[in-house]
């Protein structure tokens, strides 16, 4: 607005140690993936294999409703979704993803944006049909065709996931083609959250405002596609120092400028808009 670059509010301690440039991720619009979803579900009337395309159908959707990640998705199991929790329910992710040598992470993640039907829909009319008992320790949500030497199933590959958004984004959103990828679904479900305001964060480690004002600022850093934002500058082991209200308003001022010139850029096919500290 005023011809100059907002300069980047946080200090050196908080940028990324790597030196890569932030690239800027634009998911697809909510009409978009409706578009998607529609045309894909419609296809499993007449599909050749209808259990594995609703499995694949019921994993993307669910990553675009929750904001799983892929391997998140693949190695959930029958009794890690938990319907007595909370308003909608809930789902144990028992390996997310760790950070500095810590291992996997584990997250109670709401089953919000109507994952919680989807989720009944596939266990009540689909999970049956891989010829799995339900009641066996460490049954998967989402099975593959292929047994254990028990046969019993396993759980589905990260590729044929993968795979089957990619056929399905080729046919009913040929827009996206080659670039609609289970991490784009990821940030469109960041990005929903982002548009709809603080009051549609959930707080899913239960750590009141302070978390939910991490998570805000997490789910603003995807929308902008800055990855430095990323860093939880809310918990205290992690952070140097606590930001003023100037600061926090800065920074504010700062993702907001930058997701107004992402998009302006985009409309008007000059990309990348901007490298990590300032424009290309």
């Amino acid at each position: 607005m005023t011809g100059r670059v907002v300069e980047c509010p946080i200090d050196e301690m908080n940028r990324p140690r790597g030196s890569k440039d932030a690239a800027l991720r634009i998911p697809p619009t909510g009409p978009e993936i409706k578009t998607l979803f529609t045309g894909w579900g419609g296809e499993l009337v007449t599909c050749r294999k209808f259990a594995p395309t609703a499995r694949n159908y019921t994993a993307s959707k669910l990553m675009s409703q929750v904001g799983l990640r892929v391997s998140e998705a693949c190695k959930l199991d029958l009794a890690d979704i938990n319907w007595d929790l909370g308003r909608f329910g809930k789902l144990h992710v028992r390996h997310g993803k760790g950070a500095r040598g810590t291992g996997p992470r584990e997250r109670m993640v709401p089953l919000i944006n109507g994952a919680d039907r989807t989720l009944r829909w596939f266990i009540e009319d689909v999970w049956g049909q891989f010829n799995d008992d339900h009641t066996r320790p460490g049954a998967p949500l989402f099975p593959s065709e292929r047994k254990n030497t028990d046969s019993s199933s396993r759980h589905v590959g990260d590729d044929a996931l993968r795979n089957g958004l990619a056929t399905a984004g080729k046919a009913h959103l040929p827009g996206w083609t080659d670039t609609l990828t289970p991490h784009v679904l990821r940030h469109f479900c960041a990005s929903e959250l982002y548009l709809g305001g603080p009051s549609s964060m959930p707080d899913t480690a239960g750590g009141g405002p302070a978390r939910k004002r991490s998570a805000l600022f997490r789910w603003r850093s995807v929308m902008s596609g800055i990855p430095f934002l990323t860093c939880r500058i809310t918990k205290v082991t992690r952070r140097t120092r606590p930001f003023t209200r100037e600061e926090w308003q800065r920074f504010l001022d700062y993702t907001d400028d930058q997701v107004a010139r992402a998009v302006k850029s985009k409309r008007e096919g000059a990309w990348p808009p901007f490298t990590r500290h300032g424009r290309a």
